[in-house]
């Protein structure tokens, strides 16, 4: 189905008749709506008003169209945060993050959670069983903006309980952290506080432990809104994924919902379609079966440096290329720009005045609805490794701050896709039986589960510089040189480093059967490899000594010492991929 983002609380309610017309008459089958509305449904505490709703289903039924209902806990009114001022977030430096934006509630307010409890329950009740209703949203974008992360007192408590949890014991939690550094040794769980800003670096450990708590509590916040919908309602439910968005772990989060749903922008100025590719690709494998756009940029937006023009007919296409990887429904954001408030520059399918008859996108929408848009996407023989709390490591503590871990994968996505290949993603859970080869790039921790698979995987295997440094506690590995000792490929690595660009001399034996450039140029990082088993395809040319680039002797398995562009890149998998 194609649909709009609604807000008819932006607008006189004799509209509202006007614009489901339009939607109904231009294809559209599906709206969201009230995920920031509740500040209309609660105008002043236990003074509730449902009449724009009530309003709304019944009109929506009587037309066949379909709503996502959001639950608003994402915007707060004002009566609630005057009230409650200790429910507000605080920043890395203790600064409160007051009312007048959105998102900047603490997840871990008990407070507030009664109070999204109350909201919700009277929703659920109210429109659960409603013809109208399609699906359920939680909230909206956790994390957007810089909330992913709060720092206040009710977070310290709550973060001390998640670690006594996990590690039962402090003496555990000093040993697994590392904490005899800098003497950071904690006698209780009652010392231990969020890592705010400090004059030097964090501990490692504590920091990523605080990414995984700020999961589990965007976890524990939807859940309790879940569980009070299920109690009165069999919709599914769902929740918005961002683009790109590594702050939090979905592969954590999609559990708890029915299916998965995300917000398709173009976070570059340059539109690029393999961006969205790679994102849908995500979201599709995250459940792997499809999935909603529940915001669809539909041209310029309003959060960038330069907020680009796209003309009408770019919605075309982006809209098919949603269908082709997977989407089942592509929703458009939003139905009719807002001449005021801080999104007024963002565009929609209609023009400011409304008026279908100058609003080019909502003809667009029209021709698409007419198509068979249907979800395409099918499972692929080809497994490429992403995982969030590998994204967490790099950016926490690295060798060189020029790796960009979401970046690189992304350049290996792209190589793939140029040479051909559908791409699946596959996570620290994931059964790697289905696939033929796989791709684990810039992997710094592999976790357990994985390596056990890998071992005995006999499909082809590719994996780059940076790889299983790291264990799952953020510390480099100290029980063992660091390396990889597969039966085919094992070497050593036994120093590393970052290096500007520097050559690397390709003389793999049977290159030419897919040739390249006798010298190479690898960056950003060196690995000092020592080879005991497999051999050597390409050869430090310059001051460093040893291999950059090794393999099986049969192939199957390649291994990448150091950083390559992308033209390189494709042409190493390119030689890797051959029979």
């Amino acid at each position: 189905m194609l649909g709009v983002d609604y807000y008819p609380e932006h607008w006189p309610l004799e509209r509202m008749d006007t614009d489901l017309s339009i939607m109904k008459n231009n294809g559209l089958e599906l709206i969201r709506v009230g995920e920031f509305l509740w500040s209309k449904l609660e105008p002043k505490e236990e003074v509730y008003d449902f009449s724009l709703l009530d309003t709304l289903f019944s009109r929506c039924d009587a037309l066949g169209l379909k709503i996502i209902l959001g639950t608003p806990s994402a915007t707060p009114p004002a009566w609630l945060t005057r009230k409650h001022p200790d429910m507000l977030q605080k920043d890395a430096l203790g600064h409160e993050r007051p009312f007048g934006s959105r998102r900047h509630y603490c997840l871990n307010s008990v407070t507030y959670r009664s109070y999204v409890r109350d909201i919700v329950q009277r929703l659920a009740n109210r429109y659960g069983h409603a013809t109208a209703l399609y699906a359920w949203q939680i909230d909206n974008e956790f994390g957007c903006e810089d909330t992913t992360y709060c720092y206040c007192e009710k977070c310290d408590q709550a973060f001390q309980h998640y670690l006594e949890r996990k590690y039962q014991t402090v003496s555990a939690l000093n040993q697994s952290w590392g904490t005899v550094f800098w003497s950071q040794e904690y006698g209780s769980f009652s010392e231990i506080r969020t890592p705010r800003r400090t004059n030097a670096r964090l501990n490692p450990t504590h920091v990523l432990d605080f990414y995984r708590f700020s999961t589990h509590s965007a976890d524990t916040f939807a859940q309790d809104q879940i569980d009070v919908i299920r109690a009165g309602s069999e919709a599914p439910i769902t929740h918005n994924f961002m683009v790109g968005f590594t702050e939090l772990d979905y592969v954590t989060l999609r559990k708890q919902y029915d299916f998965i749903s995300y917000d398709n922008y173009q976070p570059t100025e340059q539109y690029d379609p393999l961006i969205s590719e790679f994102n849908f690709d995500l979201m599709w494998s995250l459940k792997e079966k499809p999935f909603t756009v529940m915001e669809q940029q539909p041209g310029r937006v309003n959060w960038q440096q330069r907020n680009q023009y796209y003309p009408p007919e770019w919605l075309r296409a982006t809209t098919k290329q949603a269908f082709a990887f997977g989407a089942e429904n592509v929703v458009y954001f939003r139905y009719r720009p807002l001449y005021s408030g801080a999104e007024q520059y963002h565009s929609g399918l209609l023009d400011y005045t409304g008026n279908p008859e100058k609003s080019p996108r909502i003809s667009v929408v029209k021709d698409l609805a007419a198509e068979d848009l249907k979800p395409r996407k099918k499972p692929a023989k080809t497994g490429l490794f992403f995982d969030y709390e590998n994204a967490w490591m790099h950016q926490i503590n690295t060798v060189t701050k020029d790796l960009n871990y979401v970046e690189k994968v992304f350049e290996v996505y792209v190589a793939m896709r140029n040479l051909g290949y559908d791409i699946q993603f596959f996570f620290r859970d994931s059964d790697l039986s289905q696939y033929e080869r796989v791709l684990l790039p810039y992997a710094i921790c592999i976790p357990e589960p994985i390596r056990r698979q890998l071992n005995a995987f006999p499909g082809k295997v590719f994996l780059t510089c940076a790889s299983d440094l790291k264990n799952e506690k953020n510390h480099i590995h100290s029980d063992r040189s660091l390396g990889l000792n597969f039966p085919s490929l094992a070497f050593e690595i036994r120093d590393f480093g970052a290096v500007s660009k520097q050559p690397v001399r390709w003389i793999a034996p049977d290159g030419a059967l897919q040739p390249l450039p006798e010298l190479l140029e690898g960056s950003l990082w060196y690995e000092e490899i020592d080879l005991r088993t497999g051999r050597v395809l390409g050869q430090w040319a310059g001051p460093y000594p040893g291999p950059a680039i090794v393999s099986s002797e049969d192939r199957r398995l390649l291994y990448t010492g150091t950083c390559f562009p992308p033209e390189t890149l494709r042409g190493i998998l390119r030689y890797w991929l051959q029979d």
